[in-house]
């Protein structure tokens, strides 16, 4: 049997302010940089209260990244390099 090792053949994005955008609507299907250099698939997750915004992306408990604002949370996409499936 054959291992895969790579995520490919999905059209990708690193138009981060765009995610941004798009991740205040709906969920956003992403591939992001984890341990060493394994990628994992995650979403996004956008919430807003009185305590502020909430930016995250992650999947099965695990959150890659965790924001209270916009910049934090494109400058941990650019250091992960996320990239969205749109």
């Amino acid at each position: 049997m054959t291992a895969i090792h790579q995520i490919s053949g999905y059209e990708t994005s690193r138009d981060y302010e765009r995610l941004a955008d798009e991740m205040q609507r709906r969920s956003v299907i992403c591939v992001v940089d984890c341990y060493g250099d394994c990628r994992d698939i995650a979403k996004t997750g956008y919430s807003e209260s009185n305590h502020g915004q909430t930016w995250k992306i992650g999947c099965r408990g695990i959150e890659y990244i965790w924001a209270d604002d916009r910049g934090g949370f494109i400058r941990q996409c650019v250091r992960l390099n996320v990239d969205a499936i749109f």
